[in-house]
């Protein structure tokens, strides 16, 4: 049986974590967002809520990304034994 495996480029020690800056800009981004879902629950549309709670909910999670991957790369440094 032939098995292929994904290729997955190994991120570079910069890229693993968010710099100050991306955290404020989303931090920043997700407050206005919470504003305009705010005012979007008062007139607008169904799917445009849905979107907008959707976008928030994806710039919200990028903490929980970062810190699992950071978990992630510190776990494959350890040593494993057989």
């Amino acid at each position: 049986m032939l098995l292929i495996n994904p290729i997955v480029r190994k991120p570079k020690q910069s890229e693993m974590a968010l710099s100050t800056q991306v955290k404020e800009a989303t931090n920043q981004a997700a407050a206005q967002l919470r504003e305009a879902l705010a005012f979007a629950a008062r007139t607008e549309n169904p799917i445009v809520i849905s979107t907008i709670s959707d976008i928030l909910c994806r710039l919200e999670s990028l903490e929980s990304i970062e810190e699992l991957m950071e978990k992630l790369n510190r776990d494959e440094k350890l040593p494993r034994s057989l």
